[in-house]
């Protein structure tokens, strides 16, 4: 007896199956940069008895999250981590009784933030402990969550030969 099989594979939407799993998955990593910067990494400072105390935290307290948008930079999917701390200006005056100055107020400082005895500026630390604590695990995390979701729009059929015909349609 000779059969014939014809198949038919209908794929779901696989690309909106991908991004959906990587915006997602993107997201997550986002989040859990942010909770390292604030948790682990930006905090331990030693303030010494002159450092204003209208400064003490912001820096640590600045860091956001801005996620880019579809297109934006020739960026399908991504984010931003940003620390816009600025010198704050100080209540008082010094001990001559002249105010304090104000030539610094508003400028963004955290890209010079460093911790005493460290030799690079704390932001460098920020991108070392995310490529190493966090990445790896968001590689393995996004092509979970991407065969999940791809796997979660296909059907599976079982054949059984056309005994009228003599062959077999199969349709996925």
């Amino acid at each position: 007896m000779s059969g014939k099989i014809t198949a038919t594979i209908k794929l779901p939407k696989l690309i909106n199956a991908i991004d959906d799993a990587t915006a997602e998955t993107m997201q997550t990593l986002a989040a859990d940069s942010l909770e390292l910067i604030r948790g682990d990494v930006w905090k331990g400072f030693k303030y010494g008895p002159y450092y204003p105390e209208e400064q003490r935290g912001t820096s640590g307290n600045s860091w956001q999250v801005d996620h880019l948008q579809r297109g934006e930079d020739n960026y399908k999917y991504g984010f931003t981590l940003i620390n816009n701390a600025t010198v704050q200006p100080r209540t008082g005056t010094k001990k001559n009784g002249d105010p304090y100055s104000t030539k610094s107020v508003g400028n963004f400082y955290a890209e010079y933030v460093q911790k005493s005895g460290e030799t690079s500026p704390l932001w460098m630390g920020v991108v070392d402990d995310i490529e190493t604590q966090l990445v790896p695990d968001f590689e393995i995390e996004l092509l979970i969550n991407i065969l999940n979701a791809t796997a979660n729009n296909v059907t599976s059929l079982d054949l059984e030969a056309d005994k009228n015909t003599g062959w077999s349609e199969l349709k996925l």
